[in-house]
Formats: structure tokens, C-alpha cells, sequence
């Protein structure tokens, strides 16, 4: 793995958001520049080595998506070279649901799944979006809307934090609509961005 200075801005944003520093965080980056490795696979196995309890709900596209990175993150929780020797997976474990020592979990589903019964402390969402040509539709932006604000934030348990990672791909995706709300409503979820661009303007 070659370090790149990109790559140190964002494990120290993950950080802060693994903290609890950062309760809304989005990650806007190209395809193919670690957003995934760093914010799906590695950043779920650094909390839970942090904090055993934590409750994750990680949601990409669609669910095979998310249970692939489901396997990755438990490999990485047991390689041998996981330096959090007292993080344990433990009890059920499914590429869909799996738990952490006695009171953690982790649960993989798409976008637009369910995930009824479950809590969270730490919600993460990647690329909700598949491509640019979804991204045109209005019917699937309005789907993913609807199942952000329905069925995933209502699974947040207090201070609970949410990650979106994602490739922007049109102003009215859930990015786009999330910092509207926040800029119309100082009520509203207020987001830090921390934005890569493919091409600088």
C-alpha cells in the first residue's frame, strides 16, 4: 500500500469521527481513491477495537455490496495482526449481522433494506448511489431519501454519528439534499465535509 497525502487527510477525519469529534461527516471523493478500504472495511474494525460495544449498521447500493464488506471487515478483525487482542467476534455471525464481544454488532444491508430491531451508534453509508446513470433518476434519488429518513435515522440511538461516503454524482442526491436541509434549518443535522475533486476548478 502506497501512502498518499490524501489518504492521511482522511484517517484523520475517520478518527475524529470514530471519536464521536465529527457526529455528521460526509466523505465526497472519485471511484477508485480508498474511500472504501478506509471508511467500510478498516474504520468499522478500528471502533469496535476502540469500543467493543459499539451497534454499526453499514449500508451500500445493494446488499451484496454490503455483505462483501461485511467478510472484509471480519477478516481484518481476525487477521492476527489486529491490534485490538480484546475484540472478539462472538455469538451469530452472518455476512449480514455479526457480533462483537457481548453487546456489539454489526449489520450489513442495501440501500432501501431493512434493518428493523436494530440500533445504531454508528450508522455508515457508502456510495447509496450506484452511478451516475441512477443518479439521473428522480424516482431512485426520491427512494433513497425516503429510506434515509424512514428507516435508517430513526435507528440512531442518542449521540449516535452518521458517515456518507459517496461519489457526488448529481445536486440532488442525498448529499445534495442533505446540505440543503442544513443550510435552510439551523435545526437541521449540520454536516462537515471533507471533499476531494477529480478535476480541480
Amino acid at each position: 500500500f502506497d501512502e498518499n497525502w490524501h489518504h492521511t487527510e482522511l484517517a484523520q477525519k475517520l478518527d475524529l469521527f470514530a471519536q464521536g469529534k465529527i457526529p455528521r461527516l460526509m466523505i465526497l471523493m472519485p471511484p477508485r481513491h480508498s474511500k472504501t478500504e478506509f471508511a467500510s472495511r478498516r474504520l468499522p474494525a478500528y471502533i469496535f477495537g476502540k469500543n467493543p460495544n459499539a451497534r454499526i449498521i453499514a449500508c451500500s447500493y445493494n446488499a451484496d455490496l454490503a455483505y462483501l464488506v461485511s467478510r472484509d471487515v471480519k477478516r481484518i478483525i481476525n487477521d492476527p495482526a489486529y491490534p485490538f487482542p480484546d475484540t472478539k467476534i462472538a455469538g451469530k455471525d452472518t455476512d449480514a449481522f455479526f457480533e462483537i464481544n457481548e453487546s456489539g454488532y454489526y449489520r450489513a444491508a442495501g440501500i432501501r433494506g431493512g434493518v428493523g430491531g436494530m440500533g445504531a451508534s454508528f450508522a455508515i453509508i457508502d456510495d447509496p448511489i450506484k452511478d451516475g446513470a441512477e443518479a439521473l433518476s428522480k424516482t431512485v434519488r426520491d427512494a433513497v431519501w425516503e429510506w434515509y429518513a424512514s428507516t435508517l435515522y430513526p435507528r440512531l440511538e442518542f449521540p449516535g454519528s452518521v458517515l456518507l461516503v459517496m461519489t457526488p454524482w448529481h445536486d440532488d442526491d442525498l448529499r445534495g439534499r442533505l446540505l440543503k436541509a442544513a443550510k435552510e434549518d439551523p435545526e437541521a443535522d449540520q454536516w462537515e465535509v471533507f471533499t476531494l475533486k477529480a478535476i480541480a476548478t
